[in-house]
């Protein structure tokens, strides 16, 4: 197992990730162990509520045609990174101080 996880901002329901005890703050009990795992669980998801895929990462809403364009593979999702004791998640602290907090799903 790696020392980072990444979250793929899909509800714990469809999240197809494994378990990790989080940050209760952040409201998700299931991560991946890479990007691309992340990026093809959230693509998934994105599917299953009737958005039409355009291209590889252009979503449209069938409900009022709004696009929905993810980020890149290599950079999606949020990053935690496991504690001291490596039980716990805990969001990646970035240069500018913001964390996996910050995410929108």
């Amino acid at each position: 197992m790696s020392i980072y996880g990444y979250l793929c901002g899909t509800p714990d329901e469809y999240c197809t990730g494994g378990k990790l005890s989080t940050d209760q703050s952040l409201g998700h009990k299931k991560y991946h162990g890479d990007r691309k795992g992340a990026f093809k669980c959230h693509v998934r998801y994105l599917l299953s509520l009737g958005f039409v895929q355009n291209a590889p990462r252009e979503f449209v809403n069938p409900v009022n045609g709004y696009i929905r364009v993810l980020s890149k593979k290599s950079k999606f999702g949020g990053v935690l990174r496991y504690g001291k004791e490596l039980q716990r998640g805990m969001p990646l602290e970035t240069t500018k101080g913001s964390c996996a907090r910050g995410m929108v799903y």
